[in-house]
């Protein structure tokens, strides 16, 4: 069984096409998607003219056989993560942004000040909404975690990177409780 995974797209639908081609070219059984679809960063990329959420959503769902939400992804679903060590007020979508981010106390993304609009219709917004943020699969025996960060920031909502072994300490505890012995 060969896996392929993409992350991270962030509405580049240039390099997601070059992606899958090379994936095809590959023969991968399967292609998995770990979130992030979502989430053009006006300081962060240099491709506004090919940037397309719609056509990079509609090639993921018509390519991968299954999807993980993104932190980005939640963003544009306007839904809270569940599984985070932050503690989300229940009203946090209907705040403002500057409400938000005195309570998020730079311990959690916010977008609104460097993001643009991925210009989803209601379906697709919905399919987001729906994604979970973690699965478990099995494959030939093996139990493989798939999220788009790690425990307990699966979604990667959190301002929070990952140096030191000890940090991953939490991440193989939930892998445990998963019976998961890999994780992407």
């Amino acid at each position: 069984m060969r896996l392929a995974l993409i992350s991270d797209i962030h509405e580049d639908i240039i390099q997601l096409q070059l992606a899958l081609e090379k994936i095809r070219k590959l023969n991968c059984d399967e292609i998995v998607c770990l979130g992030d679809i979502s989430g053009f960063s006006v300081p962060h990329y240099n491709y506004l003219d090919s940037r397309n959420a719609r056509e990079c959503l509609r090639l993921v769902r018509e390519n991968c056989s299954f999807v993980i939400a993104g932190n980005h992804d939640l963003h544009v679903a306007r839904r809270i993560p569940q599984q985070t060590s932050f503690n989300y007020p229940e009203n946090w979508y209907k705040l403002d942004f500057h409400q938000r981010a005195e309570l998020a106390m730079e311990q959690v993304w916010l977008y609104e000040h460097e993001e643009l609009s991925a210009l989803y219709n209601h379906q697709d917004v919905q399919y987001l909404s729906d994604l979970p943020e973690y699965t478990v699969r099995n494959y030939n025996e093996r139990h493989i975690l798939f999220a788009h960060f790690i425990y307990p920031n699966l979604t990667g909502s959190e301002q929070v990177f990952y140096f030191d072994a000890k940090d991953y300490v939490q991440h193989q505890e939930f892998m445990f409780d998963c019976e998961a012995t890999l994780a992407f």
